[in-house]
This record gives structure tokens, C-alpha cells and sequence, in this order.
């Protein structure tokens, strides 16, 4: 009955007072840990102008919010590969065509990631449904960034800070005027420099000797800031294991396979995009419905030539029979909530509830 009670009183609270981290007069973004500089602060200023090591605004200037709370190594890749434009080519998404630029989902698409093996089997390559499953490993990580670039990965266990500090002076500049041809991601575990989270993969957009930081560009844009974070932290935050071995970092360099074709190199032909959008925009009949709107814009995935009315069509409105699905589901949802809300209470309870699982696979989250 106390139980009862408690989840009751729990129900109750989440209707009227705010969740903790999210009250009005908090920002958006978690609280930068103790000892750490963010980036849009007085002092993460002035050491961005005086850092010893800084590769310029390519990385800051590219950097993406991962598309899920699994995909920061596809994030972390399109920032950099962006980043690289000078050197390596980018192929068109289907979202901003005629455009050439890296996407999560362009990399995604790309036949040599997807035949990357993975730590599962190695009969399952990476896809974006492994990605948002699974996360990458640092081998995997390095392995499809490899169909793009030149690339090379260290593991923090088989070397020391001294090794990382060395890595990130050789690829990046001393002067403002000098152009970055190497860039660097790393592979961490958030709790290691006193974030909140699990394993994470983010740019690093500079290194400034004199005060041994770098530079974390997160790619969780929506949870922290760029931070300044001492070198020594972030070396043990990627001296963890993920998946039977340690985290680390990649160094991307021009050259390598410099991608494969894919499905998003299809041939762009406006005048045919403009019409098929125009078509499939009138079909829509719902304004706010954004999945239909943004399929329309999609070349050519959402709507092939002989699947233009049909793919549209999908989109005119809610059959009787998905009407009553979705009341079905509203029906369900309160009680699926209450029931799911009492079992994640009972697991935590019982020590079994892992936040960083799905499928029973730890993952790379945000």
C-alpha cells in the first residue's frame, strides 16, 4: 500500500512541479561540471583566442546535434568530414539537394559503412538501426569513417595522456593563420569528466597547451555546451572499456576511400523535384503534419519516379481503420504510463534497471 501510495504521490508531483534540471529559471542545457570552462563564458572566450592549438572555425563552425540519443558517432563523422571539405568530397542528401554535404544519414547510406562489421557478429554490419541500437564501438567508429578518409584510432589503454597530448599538437596548427589537414574525435565515457550520461563520441575543436585543456565540441548540442576540460579527465574518461576494450580517439586525415555510392548520389533533376514536391505537398492534408511534409522534400528516397502518387497518398489522412488504431492507443497509453512508470520503480529498486541498455546492448548515448 505504501508503494501504491508513492507512485501515486510520484504521478502527482510530475503533473505540477517541474522535473528536476528543468525548472523556468534553468537554461535549456545541464549545468557545465566543476572544473570545467564552458565555451560561451568570459574565460572559454579569451582561451579560444589564445589557445596554442587550434585547427580554426571549420569544427565549430560544422558541428552537428546528433538525430538521436544513439547517433553521436555519426554526428561526431559529419562534423568532421564537413570540416574536411577543403580535401574530401561530400555527397548530396536527399534533404538539401543539390547540395553536397555530409549528413548522419548520408554517411549512414553509404555502401562501405554499411558493410562495416560490428561487435555483435560479424554477420551484422552497421546500419542506422544498428546504430540507434547499439551504438559504435571506436573500432567500429574508425572502421566506417575509413570509407571516407584516412583514419587512425588509439585505444587509451595501450598508451598514456602523454600519447593524446602529442596527437592533438601534431594535428592541429599553433597559428591563427594555419589550416588544419588532420582533425580529432574521441570516444569517452561522460562520467569520467563529470557529465551526465554514458559512452559518447565528440569533436575536439582545440587544445591549448598552457592550461593542458581541450576543446569538447558536443555533439549533444541540446545537453552541454562546447567545454574547455582538462586533458588529464578526458584521457581517463577514454580509458574505459566499451564492448571488452577501451575508448580512445580517432585522427582523420585526407586520403582514404573518400566514400562509396549510395542511394543519396541519385542524380538531381530540379525541375522533376519541384513538380513531385508540389504534387505531394497538395496531398497532404494536414498543415502541421511534419513527417508528410518533410517526406515531400526528400529526393528522390521519399518518392521514386513510379512511387510518387502512392508515396504521397500515404500521407491525405487517417483511414477509419487507423482512426480507431490511434484510439486504441490513446486508450492504452495511461495505463501503459502508470505501468511502465511502477516497473522502471520496481527494476531500479531491485538494482536491475541499467539507464544505458537497449536491447540489451550498451550503447554510445548522449
Amino acid at each position: 500500500m505504501r508503494r501504491l501510495l508513492a507512485l501515486a504521490v510520484t504521478l502527482l508531483a510530475g503533473c505540477i512541479v517541474p522535473c528536476e534540471g528543468d525548472a523556468a529559471d534553468r537554461r535549456s542545457l545541464l549545468p557545465v561540471p566543476a572544473g570545467d570552462i564552458a565555451l560561451n563564458s568570459t574565460e572559454g572566450e579569451r582561451l579560444l583566442r589564445e589557445c596554442t592549438h587550434y585547427p580554426g572555425v571549420d569544427v565549430l563552425m560544422n558541428l552537428a546535434t546528433q538525430r538521436n540519443q544513439a547517433f553521436c558517432s555519426a554526428a561526431t563523422a559529419a562534423t568532421l568530414l564537413n570540416a574536411m571539405s577543403k580535401s574530401i568530397a561530400a555527397p548530396v542528401d536527399v534533404e538539401f539537394a543539390p547540395y553536397p554535404y555530409h549528413t548522419q544519414r548520408s554517411i549512414l547510406a553509404d555502401e562501405c559503412v554499411r558493410a562495416t562489421p560490428t561487435h555483435v557478429s560479424d554477420d551484422v554490419s552497421m546500419s542506422a538501426k544498428f546504430l540507434a541500437t547499439h551504438g559504435a564501438t571506436l573500432h567500429e567508429w574508425a572502421t566506417y569513417l575509413a570509407c571516407f578518409v584516412d583514419v587512425s584510432h588509439t585505444h587509451a589503454s595501450t598508451t598514456d595522456a602523454a600519447a593524446f597530448r602529442d596527437a592533438l599538437k601534431d594535428a592541429f596548427p599553433t597559428t591563427r593563420d594555419g589550416s588544419a589537414s588532420k582533425f580529432v574525435g574521441i570516444n569517452f565515457v561522460r562520467t569520467g569528466v563529470g557529465e551526465v550520461g554514458g559512452g559518447h563520441m565528440s569533436p575536439i575543436a582545440a587544445f591549448d597547451e598552457t592550461t593542458d585543456r581541450v576543446l569538447i565540441a558536443d555533439v549533444s548540442r541540446y545537453k552541454y555546451p562546447p567545454v574547455w576540460a582538462t586533458l588529464a579527465s578526458v584521457f581517463n574518461a577514454m580509458n574505459t572499456t566499451d564492448a571488452g576494450k577501451s575508448r580512445g580517439w580517432v585522427v582523420l586525415g585526407p586520403g582514404g576511400a573518400g566514400g562509396s555510392p549510395s542511394a543519396l548520389n541519385t542524380p538531381f533533376v530540379r525541375d522533376e523535384y519541384v513538380a513531385r514536391r508540389a504534387a505531394c505537398m497538395d496531398a497532404v492534408s494536414d498543415d502541421d503534419d511534419w513527417d508528410g511534409v518533410m517526406g515531400c522534400t526528400r529526393w528522390p528516397v521519399a518518392f521514386p519516379p513510379d512511387l510518387a502518387s502512392e508515396e504521397c497518398s500515404k500521407n491525405a489522412g487517417v483511414s477509419v481503420g487507423g482512426a480507431a488504431a490511434i484510439a486504441f492507443v490513446f486508450t492504452a497509453v495511461g495505463g501503459g504510463c502508470v505501468g511502465g512508470w511502477w516497473w522502471y520503480v520496481e527494476q531500479r529498486s531491485a538494482g536491475r534497471f541499467r539507464r544505458h541498455v537497449v536491447l540489451g546492448s550498451e550503447f554510445e548515448d548522449a
